[in-house]
């Protein structure tokens, strides 16, 4: 289930920066873009940053390289929320570098 919903958080990131560059494609030809984010990533990051940084350190000791499993879902979703929240997202994940440090 968790994994269900790491994904579903990567696909609202990949489609919210797909809408960002479409919407930046339509600002430059002074044309309304056809979709507007509703910024959905923006609103659940105080709530899924610490879950996707949590998941990071549970990596599987005994896990094969190659193999992809739920930290590397969780960091491959951090990296479409940093994409499609941009600076928004460095406040969520200071707390988390300070307690690790």
């Amino acid at each position: 289930i968790v994994q269900h919903r790491v994904e579903f958080w990567t696909t609202v990131c990949e489609e919210e920066i797909e809408l960002a560059h479409e919407a930046q494609e339509a600002a430059e030809y002074d044309e309304p873009p056809e979709l507007e984010s509703k910024h959905f990533a923006k609103v659940a990051l105080p709530e899924v940053i610490p879950v996707l940084l949590n998941l990071l350190t549970q990596q599987e000791e005994d896990a094969d390289e190659g193999e992809w499993n739920l930290a590397m879902s969780a960091g491959t979703c951090l990296n479409y929320m940093a994409q499609a929240v941009a600076d928004a997202v460095v406040p969520a994940v200071i707390p988390f570098i300070e307690a690790h440090i």
